[in-house]
């Protein structure tokens, strides 16, 4: 797979580097990574009359996941990214999910990427079935 950069991820400089620091660590043999992926529908456009438009506004208003982790053409894990993990995080990743196993009717499993969790944080992961790893 071809080197990717950050130019089109709503990541930070600082979150990129954790992505691409486990990424490193977790290197194998056929997976493969697609980042910044769009799940759900987007926002309704029916008062705007241009098609490109409407086009436009309802592809860039999809959700986007930080990264979709693949095994050789499997899509196997979603990633979520933050510096300080929160229970919004978790939210996050729950509804990422959703849509993405609609969507493309898979059963990806949910990592969160951070610095710092608290404990309830944790807990709640655990609870969610959502991995959380500390870098």
């Amino acid at each position: 797979m071809s080197k990717r950069t950050r130019l089109h991820s709503e990541l930070s400089i600082f979150e990129w580097g954790m992505l691409e620091e486990w990424k490193k660590a977790n290197r194998r043999v056929g997976r493969g990574y697609d980042h910044s992926v769009r799940v759900g529908t987007g926002v309704e456009t029916e008062s705007i009359e241009e098609k490109w438009l409407k086009k436009c506004i309802r592809a860039n208003s999809r959700l986007k996941i930080d990264c979709v982790v693949f095994d050789y053409v499997k899509p196997v894990m979603i990633i979520e990214v933050k510096r300080v993990a929160a229970v919004g995080s978790i939210g996050q990743l729950a509804g990422y999910k959703y849509l993405y196993d609609m969507e493309y009717k898979s059963n990806v499993g949910m990592l969160l990427l951070c610095k710092f969790a608290s404990d309830d944080v944790k807990l709640l992961c655990d609870r969610f079935g959502i991995k959380v790893e500390i870098l």
